[in-house]
């Protein structure tokens, strides 16, 4: 049977978890990027466990992210935070994971959203969210001792912005492709793979003049 060691760790796993049975995850809205290393094992494992979840691909890139990591929206059940971290924790095994609290406005109504797979990068400047909290380091913790009060305490809003948005400070205006015409013969190839050249179709020179080379500086979670 495919994934049947997976598939006998969940089963454990389960069993150790049976006490937050009562947990709604229908408030949950658990997103999975498709982008994301073993992500058809993540969703194997949510559907074994009866919990909902959808799997997405970006808009804006065509790359998996350069972290192994998820996001959770302030206020979430720190309950089903704990469950779907034990989740993450027997499909990577030995990968560490990087867990970050999202501190954003953003969402409309009561829904928190989690994500599988962010663009969220360690040491790179997003606004309104926590610094990386290591998944061993989250799973240590009493959860059923423990409420929001106190956890963002621990892992607090690391760059408040009031416009009340998760956004990657370090983004300028990108300049338009009028405005760097004066290419005559433009070379493409460097930047292969990333969504400024294979989506947009910008050229080497322009994302080396334009993007100062860094041609992820094209897309903004904003």
């Amino acid at each position: 049977m495919k994934h049947i060691e997976l598939l006998k760790k969940i089963a454990f796993l389960a069993d150790r978890l049976e006490k937050y049975s009562d947990i709604d995850f229908s408030n949950i809205e658990i997103k999975i990027n498709k982008f994301l290393k073993n992500s058809e094992l993540l969703s194997y494992s949510l559907k074994v466990l009866s919990i909902p979840f959808r799997e997405y691909t970006p808009d804006y890139v065509v790359s998996s992210p350069e972290e192994l990591n998820f996001s959770v929206d302030y206020k979430t059940d720190l309950r089903a935070l704990f469950v779907l971290a034990y989740v993450a924790k027997e499909v990577y095994s030995d990968d560490e994971i990087k867990i970050y609290i999202d501190y954003s406005i953003e969402a409309e109504g009561d829904e928190k959203e989690f994500f599988f797979g962010t663009y969220i990068t360690e040491g790179k400047n997003f606004t309104n969210i926590s610094d990386s909290i290591p998944l061993s380091q989250f799973i240590s913790l009493n959860i059923d001792e423990m409420n929001w009060e106190k956890f963002s305490k621990m892992f607090p809003n690391k760059n408040y912005s009031d416009n009340g948005k998760c956004t990657y400070t370090e983004y300028t205006h990108i300049p338009n492709r009028k405005e760097y015409n004066y290419y005559e013969n433009e070379s493409y190839g460097e930047y292969a793979g990333s969504y400024a050249q294979d989506v947009e179709g910008l050229s080497d020179d322009f994302i080396n003049d334009a993007l100062d080379g860094c041609s992820d500086a094209y897309w903004n979670i904003d």
